[in-house]
């Protein structure tokens, strides 16, 4: 036989409840029932029927024969965190007796009335309930169907006997479980970071961050050349509450020229169960802000130059600190002087440039007269080029429109020299005229002499003649 509900109709099909039981109802076994069981045939009389009751929550547990009532043997089925009318439908059959279908649930039977007959007889009527359907999130239990026995006795004086052979506090159970599929998530997908860095242009993937979840690593980060910061997924496996904090690594250090900042942000995330075997993820910050910042500023060390020049002087020695030199810068103002040691070499002060570009100089030395001197008025370039080696240093690149360091020849001339004159007073006047006197008379005398000895020599040379 099968179960029958409150109106006598056939109830092979039902629902569970929110709290997980199954009704299918009333069973009745009657006489003609256990008698078609066994093979065998009889007929009873209405006003002789009989009819015993057993409550499925107390295992072979016998009743005595009422006249015209109804019996029942319950049983409860639980099913895990299922709602009402979730489960699916089930089917329930009667092995040796009829087909039918059913659900997981609570299981009712009752007798019909037997006679007299002195002989006992038994059977055990097997039915199988069987779970079909699916709920998104719900895995059904491996083992279906289900099998619930009862066997029914017959002790030949107007008794019925039922027992519930399936062992257990309930006919049977199916036990489904639910769960949720894992999902993933990052903070970045739903919330803004910002990589900024003042100075210089960002390169992807220069930056790294990391989430905390307390002292625990939980995601990583790295930034984009547009300064966006994008964190790796978290795996969720279940609804709760997390709270991470996102900081960049090195903050707080200067290296490479880059001063990482502060920055510290939390967020908030809440997981939570779609009822559906998915999970949704929602991430907030934990301050009212749109997005999360991360500023460093980038600044490269001063670059020196020291520019020098050299010195050649021909026809006379070079001194120490002879000559004066000048650097000016493009716009002609003056940088830096210098002066040449004993051996020529111009070295001018270091010169401190804070900025990467191209500046241009102009050496030139200084004409301070000196006497003799031919000065080399030559003007020298010098281009210095200043680069960023974004590592936070400047490179300077020194060219010389000569090639190397200019040389500024100079000659020395001496002046010739002139014949000592004695004080020009009236008394050295006198003097000169007087010395003047007495050369001229002693140039007269002297030409006398001279005739009066060519005279003399004349005569000598008529008398020997």
């Amino acid at each position: 036989p099968m179960p029958k509900d409150a109106q006598g109709n056939p109830l092979t099909q039902v629902t569970n409840d929110k709290n997980g039981v199954v009704d299918f109802g009333n069973i009745t076994f009657s006489l003609e029932d256990l008698n078609k069981a066994l093979g065998q045939t009889a007929s009873t009389s209405a006003d002789d029927a009989v009819a015993a009751e057993d409550v499925a929550s107390d295992n072979n547990q016998n009743a005595d024969a009422v006249t015209n009532g109804d019996a029942k043997v319950a049983a409860e089925a639980q099913v895990n965190d299922v709602e009402n009318g979730e489960a699916s439908s089930n089917e329930v059959t009667e092995e040796a007796a009829k087909e039918g279908t059913g659900s997981n649930g609570l299981v009712k039977v009752a007798f019909a009335d037997e006679v007299k007959s002195g002989k006992v007889r038994t059977h055990t009527f097997t039915y199988k309930i069987t779970e079909t359907g699916s709920v998104p999130g719900v895995t059904n239990d491996s083992v279906n169907p289900k099998t619930v026995q009862f066997k029914l006795t017959d002790d030949g004086e107007g008794h019925f006997t039922v027992e519930r052979v399936t062992p257990g506090d309930v006919a049977f159970t199916f036990n489904n479980s639910y769960s949720v599929d894992p999902t993933d998530s990052s903070v970045s997908d739903q919330l803004t970071f910002k990589k900024v860095l003042e100075g210089r242009a960002q390169n992807a993937g220069e930056f790294t961050f990391k989430l905390f979840e307390d002292n625990d690593v939980v995601a990583t980060g790295t930034n984009g050349a547009d300064g966006t910061v994008t964190f790796t997924p978290i795996t969720y496996t279940k609804p709760g509450e997390h709270t991470y904090y996102a900081l960049e690594d090195k903050a707080g250090t200067t290296e490479d020229g880059v001063t990482y900042g502060r920055g510290l942000f939390g967020v908030n995330t809440t997981v939570t169960d779609n009822g559906d075997g998915t999970l949704k993820v929602t991430h907030q910050f934990e301050d009212d802000i749109d997005s999360a910042k991360f500023i460093n500023c980038y600044a490269a060390d001063p670059v020196t130059v020291q520019l020098s020049a050299g010195k050649e002087l021909t026809g006379a020695t070079l001194a120490d600190g002879q000559f004066t030199f000048t650097l000016k810068d493009e716009s002609g103002k003056e940088v830096a002087t210098a002066k040449n040691n004993a051996s020529g070499q111009v070295t001018f002060d270091e010169i401190r440039l804070a900025k990467a570009g191209t500046y241009v100089y102009t050496i030139t030395e200084k004409n301070d007269a000196q006497t003799g001197v031919t000065y080399d008025e030559t003007n020298h370039k010098v281009t210095v080029t200043v680069t960023d080696d974004l590592k936070g240093h400047l490179v300077a690149d020194v060219a010389y429109d000569s090639g190397t360091a200019p040389v500024f020849k100079n000659k020395f001339t001496p002046t010739p020299k002139t014949p000592s004159v004695l004080g020009h007073t009236g008394d050295n006047l006198g003097v000169l005229i007087g010395i003047a006197i007495a050369v001229a008379a002693a140039a007269g005398a002297a030409a006398v002499v001279i005739r009066k000895s060519q005279a003399s020599s004349k005569e000598v040379t008529r008398r020997r003649h």
